[in-house]
């Protein structure tokens, strides 16, 4: 109808697939910062002792009553969920005091500090099971809460009392009423990840973590240098130093991972500026696809005695090192500086990457040395041998990675022009985690497996990527 008090005028056409709103979006004013800075890593902050303890989260209802761990409750009725070594931070040591003239019994309390975790708020009631001394535990009970900030993300004071020394029979009792279960990980929350995990994700990142520690040690170990003090290129018929991978790797590894780390020299090779240009190391480990547009993508290999003649702290000519691996571009810099690049044209000296005679490798080309460290590239037998053992390897899923060439620097052409049916699954899973996808755990798994059947140069170069692939997965648990 028409010409109504009221009347309202319609739209000429209903407004097409409306999208519903599922949730109120959050309310934004004018004069409120919207940035977050997740207070989980200001975590390692707290003050206060290391406390190990099992944590007994009450599970309950809106309509139930918080009340203490009861041994002789049926276990419908009370229900935990459970935090595998969890570290509070205790305010001082336990208190403990006589009270036998009224009740008969020695009360032990304590004071403590639990970190922000979105998935646990303390309650009265909880139950924890910790150290008291002299080799034996205790079950306390949380009297008291107090959240310390406003913020979602809060931390909280909680005080509690010994309620009984904790035998086996009661810890059985307290873990037959656990409809949860987690692992607390200090070390995720700090790094702003999920610090409770769940049984899987926890094993699953205890795995990792451990192949990250044996690839490691393994490309330092097989890769060190006595002579130099450094990491050093195999197969090269001159010492040959790579100034990234040693750069990638001293961001990777610690003395914790690797204990013959420390021992490990990182050399100046500033001469010419070198260091000054983006490597695909950096743009993996720091997740940043647009810097592969920055990247240099083929090398050559520079005298050490003629050109790095200047003298800086742990200069690279004192080092022993023969060849040095820099990065060549026709187009140095808006600084005209040429200089680099006429010295790497007059001294183009490749990787020589290829089998060991009796080795299971995947080092790629005929142009490397043999057991007796000859040159095997007029060699027809190895040359039968290595295509022999490409075709096996590349059908096992661990082995699909990129060979080791002179026709760009580690990963294959078709990588840095993001042409990704031609590339390798290797590569194809470190542009998903350059693209800021899901790392595949299952693609590291194999991967970690058949690393020690890599060739040497691969492991040289790929294990760098295979230890980040390895960091992400970790962080996406």
């Amino acid at each position: 109808m028409t010409g109504m008090l009221f009347d309202i005028g319609q739209p000429e056409k209903p407004a097409q697939n409306p999208t519903p709103e599922i949730a109120n979006k959050p309310f934004r004013h004018s004069s409120v910062d919207s940035k977050k800075t997740p207070i989980e890593s200001l975590a390692s902050y707290i003050g206060g002792s290391n406390y190990w303890c099992s944590y007994y989260s009450q599970q309950f209802t809106k309509s139930e009553e918080l009340k203490p761990f009861d041994p002789l409750q049926l276990n419908i009725y009370q229900q935990y969920h459970k935090i595998n070594d969890f570290i509070i931070k205790l305010q001082g040591p336990l208190t403990g005091s006589d009270d036998s003239g009224s009740t008969g019994r020695f009360t032990l309390t304590g004071r403590a500090i639990i970190p922000p975790l979105p998935e646990l708020i303390p309650n009265f009631g909880d139950a924890l099971i910790a150290d008291i001394g002299e080799g034996r535990a205790g079950q306390f009970t949380v009297t008291s809460v107090r959240k310390l900030t406003h913020n979602l993300a809060a931390a909280w004071e909680i005080e509690f009392s010994l309620e009984r020394i904790a035998d086996q029979h009661i810890t059985n009792l307290l873990d037959s009423k656990i409809s949860k279960e987690s692992w607390y990980q200090k070390d995720y929350l700090i790094g702003g990840s999920k610090a409770l995990l769940t049984t899987e994700e926890y094993n699953a990142g205890r795995n990792l973590e451990e192949w990250f520690r044996v690839i490691s040690r393994q490309i330092v170990t097989n890769n060190y240098s006595q002579q130099t003090r450094t990491l050093t290129i195999p197969l090269q018929e001159e010492i040959t130093y790579d100034p990234f991978v040693m750069s990638a790797m001293n961001r990777l590894v610690t003395e914790r991972e690797v204990p013959i780390w420390r021992h490990v020299t990182l050399f100046n090779c500033d001469d010419y500026r070198i260091a000054n240009y983006s490597d695909v190391y950096d743009a993996v480990i720091n997740r940043d696809p647009t810097a592969m547009f920055t990247v240099f993508k083929n090398f050559r290999g520079l005298r050490v005695k003629s050109q790095f003649t200047l003298a800086y702290q742990n200069p690279i000519r004192l080092s022993g090192v023969k060849r040095v691996v820099v990065p060549y571009v026709e187009t140095m810099d808006n600084d005209n500086y040429t200089g680099l690049n006429e010295l790497i044209g007059k001294h183009t000296n490749p990787l020589m990457p290829g089998i060991i005679a009796g080795e299971s490798g995947n080092d790629g080309t005929v142009f490397g040395l043999d057991s007796c460290g000859c040159s095997n590239k007029h060699n027809p037998y190895l040359q039968a041998q290595q295509s022999l053992i490409d075709q096996e390897l590349n059908d096992i899923a661990g082995m699909q990675i990129p060979k080791i060439t002179n026709d760009s620097y580690v990963l294959s052409p078709f990588f840095y022009s993001k042409e990704l049916t031609k590339c390798t699954r290797f590569e194809r899973d470190i542009w998903d985690s350059l693209d800021d996808k899901p790392v595949n755990r299952e693609h590291i798994y194999e991967y970690c497996k058949m690393f020690p059947k890599w060739g040497r140069l691969e492991q040289y170069y790929l294990g760098p990527f295979l230890l980040v692939l390895i960091k992400y997965a970790i962080a996406g648990i």
